[in-house]
């Protein structure tokens, strides 16, 4: 089988789909005589996610980073403000800080699975990294619950009535955000680094 791309005139009328490209399987007398040769359509070509790369690097373990160190350290700002009511008129500003972690929190899900896709590609289709891409696609929703609590808190600033339960659900989806972060980024570690450790001796 032979992949040629031909221009839209050297097809059969009705096959001439601009932008297409054919498989073209020739006949078995001549491998490429076009008496023999049919020709049907492929998927078309995709180009490169928004997610996968940037500047020809792999976008995930770029931002994976800031998840890493963003997530805890806004679960613990979001349980400060909550608990202490002279700080809550700084609850807006916690808000837009937790729509930014939870922003970085889906690019890192996103780009988590274009990266494992190249992997294993590169390992002949086996599955690579599989336990950390299942605990990593959980992860935006710890930040969304970070955020929901975050935006009570705000509220409580007016309904005196919120102020208990703005801080019991901070302090829950706090500590649920630092908790499932460690969990998340222990199993991205041991993917990476388990092999490399295991291989040499510390100098």
């Amino acid at each position: 089988m032979r992949v040629l791309n031909l221009p839209p005139g050297g097809l059969p009328t009705g096959l001439n789909r601009p932008g297409t490209r054919y498989v073209l399987v020739a006949g078995a007398d001549d491998p490429i005589a076009s008496a023999g040769t049919s020709a049907r359509p492929t998927e078309p070509e995709r180009g490169p996610s928004v997610f996968d790369t940037i500047a020809g690097l792999p976008l995930h373990p770029l931002v994976v980073h800031a998840v890493v160190v963003l997530l805890p350290l806004m679960a613990l700002v979001t349980i400060a403000v909550a608990a202490r009511p002279a700080w809550r008129p700084a609850a807006v500003w916690v808000v837009v800080a937790d729509v930014l972690v939870l922003g970085c929190a889906f690019v890192a899900k996103e780009s988590g699975e274009k990266f494992q896709g190249r992997l294993s590609n590169l390992r002949g289709g086996a599955a690579v990294a599989k336990q950390h891409a299942d605990q990593g696609a959980l992860l935006p929703w710890f930040a969304l619950a970070l955020l929901v609590a975050a935006v009570v808190v705000l509220l409580a600033r007016r309904r005196p009535v919120l102020a208990v339960p703005a801080v019991a659900l901070a302090v829950l989806a706090g500590l649920a955000a630092i908790t499932w972060t460690v969990v998340v980024g222990h199993s991205g570690a041991v993917d990476v680094w388990s092999g490399v450790v295991s291989s040499g001796a510390a100098g």
